[in-house]
């Protein structure tokens, strides 16, 4: 079946009756959720799961929040989850409609360790399906699972160092329409070139996902495609679908799968590194230059945070 690209030029190929798109998702790019406290949030990823802060920003479709970004070691995309966190933001839910869970690859070995280290913090873990489950402070659902990836150690937070947290492995959506979401999936690769793993929860009694604290935003995914060929691709199948935007890091374009869900298709580069030195990721709160004039009064008005050893982040 043939469909129109943004230009109103055939595109052989794809359309609503497509069996795949000419493009697939090659990987995890990361994952976005909210929060009910900025410090609180950054105490706990980087303090307590060890996770590296590599950015602090504001968020680029309301500039008046802040913007937090955790990875790995080395700050590889695939390793980060970030927040929007909002102080006093009520507790969420998590439903149809959103992720429900997020896992992330430890050393083989490791997860009897990784609990009794998580329950010095007084957050309780529990084995399931060989994965070690917990809530962080909002409620929002992580697991942990040993892999046999290539480990990388390194040092941040009170952790042990061999406990290091690498990747994220698994994305659990919570879909209203899962066996729509399903073949939407299937249309897309079905399978992650990078070995993670998108599937879905089989709910037995579902609940509507409702926005809030200790629940998932989004999820972001990398393409074979160009970013404008992979916007003409899923615009051209009938899903609404935002321009492509720059986020400095990234550009990328957002859209809802056929069950709800928030995805984010985004590019690998420039990358963190776009505006901070690698080994001074996370130091300083990065305002972006096209805020213009309102860079100021957007900096005054962001809360003052500090790493979770109290390191502030500085504000200039």
């Amino acid at each position: 079946m043939q469909g129109r690209d943004g230009c109103g030029r055939n595109h052989p190929g794809v359309g609503k009756g497509m069996d795949s798109f000419p493009f697939q998702l090659t990987g995890i790019h990361h994952v976005t959720a909210m929060a009910s406290d900025p410090q609180a949030n950054i105490n706990f990823y980087e303090g307590v799961l060890g996770l590296r802060l590599v950015k602090v920003t504001v968020n680029y479709d309301d500039p008046s929040m802040v913007h937090t970004y955790f990875g790995n070691g080395a700050a590889e995309i695939g390793s980060t989850i970030t927040f929007f966190p909002i102080p006093g933001l009520a507790k969420g839910r998590s439903g149809r409609g959103a992720a429900h869970s997020i896992t992330y690859s430890v050393p083989p070995g490791t997860l009897p360790a990784w609990q009794e280290y998580l329950a010095t913090h007084s957050v309780v873990s529990e084995f399931a399906n060989g994965d070690l489950a917990f809530t962080d402070p909002d409620g929002l659902n992580l697991r942990l699972r040993e892999t046999a990836d290539p480990v990388t150690l390194y040092e941040c937070g009170s952790r042990p160092r061999e406990l290091a947290m690498q990747r994220i492995v698994e994305i659990e959506l919570d879909s209203f329409k899962p066996d729509e979401t399903q073949r939407f999936l299937e249309k897309l690769g079905g399978t992650l070139a990078d070995g993670a793993r998108v599937t879905l929860l089989d709910r037995a009694e579902p609940v509507n996902h409702h926005p809030g604290a200790g629940t998932f935003h989004h999820v972001a995914f990398t393409s074979s495609a160009a970013i404008e060929e992979t916007h003409a691709a899923v615009e051209a199948s009938g899903r609404h679908i935002s321009p492509v935007l720059n986020r400095d890091y990234f550009r990328s374009i957002y859209f809802r799968e056929p069950g709800a869900v928030l995805f984010e298709v985004a590019t690998p580069d420039p990358g963190f590194s776009f505006d901070e030195a690698p080994d001074a990721l996370g130091t300083s709160v990065r305002i972006p230059e096209w805020l213009g004039a309102n860079r100021d009064l957007v900096r005054k008005n962001l809360p003052k945070l500090h790493h979770w050893d109290g390191n502030v982040i500085s504000l200039s």
